[in-house]
């Protein structure tokens, strides 16, 4: 939400419109998630800034994410932070092997064990509910083609039968 050239909003602008069009899916007894921040350091900063803005008027039952780097460390690391500051699952909608800092992307092996490693730590937190790889679609829109878990003509690659736990 707090990306430029993508929603762009101000927490306040989140916040208004979560309790507009959002908060009242809650009466109906839908879990709701917050909006999913980039991994970049202002989206930690604007969700805390969205919440503040909320002042108990959004109903966050889980805390959704967004990630794109090379490191799963890092990303071990960024989403038990999450988890430790909003006390809330987490729900990954978005995340891939590609760095947007200008250095190298990963090869299709090192996408392979980014997938793996990342996958691994997930799956052994109780607290990580969902998540959902970026590259499953046939054209990334300008990520890392390592990523994809088609091909062009949607065929599935061995990078989506490896997420799907196939055969390769």
């Amino acid at each position: 939400p707090q990306q430029p050239g993508q929603s762009n909003l101000t927490a306040q602008e989140g916040a208004d419109m979560w309790k507009t069009y959002i908060e009242p899916f809650h009466a109906q007894g839908l879990r709701l998630g917050s909006p999913a921040p980039s991994s970049a350091p202002s989206g930690k900063t604007w969700l805390q800034d969205f919440l503040t803005a909320c002042d108990g008027g959004c109903t966050v039952d889980f805390i959704a994410l967004h990630y794109y780097d090379v490191n799963a460390t890092k990303f071990a690391e960024y989403l038990t932070d999450f988890h430790d500051t909003f006390q809330r699952p987490i729900w990954v909608t978005e995340w891939a092997c590609q760095n947007f800092n200008n250095g190298p992307q990963c090869t299709a092996a090192e996408t392979a064990e980014f997938l793996n490693q990342t996958q691994a730590f997930m799956d052994s937190q109780d607290w990580v509910e969902r998540y959902a790889w970026y590259g499953i679609m046939t054209d990334l829109g300008g990520v890392n083609p390592d990523d994809a878990m088609m091909d062009k003509d949607g065929k599935i690659t061995d990078l989506g039968k490896q997420y799907i736990g196939a055969e390769a």
